[in-house]
């Protein structure tokens, strides 16, 4: 059995030229790809915005692909954003990770943003990389005393993944909603979660993970990464969490 049934490339209807550009990019995935129309800010109501509007549609539109999803006899689902960056590598790793079994996973990240080199918990991505390479090289990660000492120290815990042939950090997801797979059980948690929209979609994800509800797994080094998005808001905010939200809505501007 093949790691998903079914994917999605989030595209909005006037960016034509991403759906093109994707096409054009992807020849070598040897799996099809659905595009699902994006959800616009324009369509959106006053009842559901309680962030700025390209924000909340980007949600929207993951809660569409969700509903998609469930409408199909599919077990998992890959969930692509069309300015997902198609390098050869990430075809190969896309490809690679395709061929395995998904069986018991809820959400897994492969893709993900590192901004000045730290992850969401302000670690460094690159020693934390680093580190997990080492540590799994001397195979120090079939000890139950490393496992303990490195989810104290990142606060979540990492394995080698014998299913995916992967190593993995659990319950945990990072910026960037680029390419991730979930499950049909992780899809309706989505459709029912954030609705009106106060989170982003990366912070959404984030909080259904860190439930730990759902078996979420993320690679320890992101395989596949995005192209520079321009944006169109202008406006700066004094207020922190704002300017984060601000910062992820310029991600998602098509």
């Amino acid at each position: 059995m093949r790691g998903w049934d079914i994917t999605f490339l989030i595209n909005l209807d006037k960016r034509t030229d991403r759906w093109t550009d994707f096409l054009k990019n992807s020849s070598e995935l040897h799996f099809p790809t659905l595009r699902f129309s994006a959800v616009t800010a324009e369509s959106l109501g006053l009842s559901e915005l309680r962030l700025p509007s390209t924000v909340a549609a980007c949600w929207k539109s993951h809660q569409g692909v969700a509903k998609a999803f469930l409408e199909s006899d599919a077990e998992h689902c890959l969930v692509l954003e069309d300015d997902v960056h198609l390098t050869q590598a990430a075809i190969e790793a896309l490809n690679q990770i395709w061929e395995k079994s998904f069986q018991g996973i809820d959400l897994f990240q492969v893709g993900f943003c590192v901004h000045n080199n730290r992850l969401s918990n302000r670690s460094s991505y690159r020693l934390q990389s680093r580190l997990i390479g080492l540590v799994r090289s001397f195979r120090m990660l079939n000890f139950s005393l490393t496992r303990k000492f490195l989810s104290a120290f990142y606060g979540y815990e990492f394995f080698f993944h014998e299913q995916l042939s992967q190593t993995v950090a659990q319950n945990t997801f990072e910026l960037g909603t680029h390419a991730y797979v979930m499950s049909r059980n992780f899809a309706e948690a989505i459709v029912e979660f954030n609705d009106p929209v106060y989170l982003p979609a990366d912070l959404a994800l984030m909080e259904l993970a860190n439930t730990k509800k759902f078996n979420s797994l993320r690679l320890v080094t992101s395989l596949v990464g995005q192209t520079d998005s321009p944006s169109s808001i202008a406006n700066a905010s004094t207020n922190p969490l704002e300017k984060e939200i601000l910062r992820i809505g310029k991600l998602h501007v098509r």
